[in-house]
């Protein structure tokens, strides 16, 4: 194939892409809504600007995808708020998708494969509401499917395959401790209880068969087989007291001697920020610091844990 891959690299409020040999091809913005036609005088296109800067449109996740597009790839965007942006190779907008106004407290998640077999990939998202629950989201095409409410916040998200002839199944955590697998008409396979929120999955390949492995809040990992059956659990961390924040396994079918599952933990303190403390978590190590001390205490409160007037 005379190919040659591009690089796209997303900035805060920006998306930029850079030739084979490191050029900037092309910088758009990363606007997930659309200037009202109102706003399109002078006056007004400088008071949506004004507005927009009060805005940080952080990407999450960018995923490139020809979503049956005659082999041209797009370039789908999940933003920090939740929206979904897909470019096209020339850096226009082909579509915008929000489910509600942009929150920063949306904890979005997304995966894309092709779920259903159609030859074109489709988009699960998951979305914290601000009516305090979740809802995963199947796109196809741009156009909603359906969707799923769920209790908690969606934690982890996986495409986890467990015959080479069925299609691909959707394997969903939530801070609950909830494991539920759906395929992509929304059955439901089954759901599993961890006790312990849900911090990560991954397929893999056991010698026994494909299975579906989730860390957890407390530093477990647990794998589970098509039925929902445990196969094992693991303490990776004796203590409880880290959480396992990222799985992986090498490709292709398990090898003498090859370790199946490689796992990444997360202390609460003395590591970099990853973006998983909450509001609760923040308030409790302060006032911990606070109780010891006569001194004043400064808190990086982050972005609030919520909309930007916190």
């Amino acid at each position: 194939d005379s190919a040659q891959l591009s690089i796209v690299l997303g900035l805060r409020n920006e998306l930029l892409l850079l030739a084979p040999n490191g050029a900037l091809a092309w910088r758009a913005a990363l606007q997930p809504f659309s200037t009202a036609p109102t706003l399109l005088t002078a006056g007004g296109q400088e008071l949506e600007t004004s507005r927009l800067e009060e805005y940080h449109f952080d990407p999450l996740q960018i995923v490139a995808s020809d979503f049956g597009t005659a082999g041209q790839e797009q370039i789908l965007v999940l933003l920090n708020t939740g929206e979904l942006l897909r470019y096209t190779p020339d850096g226009e907008v082909a579509w915008r998708h929000a489910r509600y106004s942009g929150s920063s407290n949306a904890a979005p998640q997304m995966i894309v494969a092709d779920l259903d077999a159609d030859g074109r990939d489709e988009v699960v998202l998951a979305l914290f509401e601000p009516r305090r629950f979740s809802e995963l989201v199947y796109l196809d095409d741009g156009t909603e499917v359906w969707e799923q409410p769920l209790s908690g916040r969606v934690t982890a998200l996986e495409v986890v395959q467990y015959e080479p002839a069925a299609r691909p199944a959707i394997a969903v955590g939530t801070s609950l401790g909830h494991v539920y697998l759906y395929d992509s008409n929304r059955n439901r396979f089954w759901f599993r209880t961890l006790n312990v929120p849900v911090s990560s999955m991954a397929a893999f390949a056991l010698p026994d068969g494909p299975a579906l492995a989730v860390g957890t809040a407390a530093g477990t990992v647990t794998a589970f087989d098509a039925e929902g059956r445990r196969f094992w659990n693991s303490y990776v961390d004796d203590s409880a007291s880290q959480a396992v924040t990222s799985l992986s396994a090498p490709p292709g079918p398990p090898r003498s001697q090859q370790p199946v599952l490689a796992a990444v933990l997360a202390n609460e303190l003395g590591f970099p920020d990853i973006g998983l403390t909450a509001l609760p978590e923040v308030a409790a190590r302060a006032g911990q610091i606070a109780r010891v001390t006569d001194l004043p205490c400064l808190v990086d409160a982050d972005t609030g844990f919520g909309e930007p007037m916190n």
